[in-house]
């Protein structure tokens, strides 16, 4: 159970599961050297073309996906029951913790700009 897993972490380590899930997706912060560092799990992705073969990157724009750093749609349809209650939830845990560094479950970190582009995703589906 989350309970247990956060008595077991030190105070730098939060774990976050939004609401509005309808299979749980957690997420997961640590807050070091003065800025926190987001685990984002699923949801987002920063994708670079070595990430994926030619033909994927040709026909991904078409399903709502793509290169760069994302919210992707397809665990949205997995995970999220009511997409303005999660992005509510995400997006009101992201300006309490800016994040300095993403870490996205698929491609590199985002380290420039982090916290306002990561906002600027979240609110970008309102």
């Amino acid at each position: 159970p989350i309970a247990e897993l956060a008595e077991r972490a030190t105070a730098r380590v939060s774990f976050f599961v939004p609401d509005g899930l309808k299979a749980p997706d957690m997420l997961l912060r640590v807050s070091a050297g003065g800025g926190n560092v987001w685990w984002m799990g699923d949801l987002f992705s920063n994708s670079a073309a070595g990430d994926q073969v030619w033909w994927l990157r040709l026909l991904a724009p078409l399903f709502g996906s793509g290169l760069g750093y994302r919210r992707n749609s397809k665990p949205g349809v997995v995970y999220v029951k009511d997409q303005g209650t999660w992005l509510r939830s995400i997006g009101g845990a992201i300006a309490a913790h800016s994040p300095s560094v993403v870490v996205p479950a698929h491609g590199d970190p985002v380290v420039d700009d982090t916290a306002s582009r990561t906002q600027a995703l979240v609110n970008a589906a309102r």
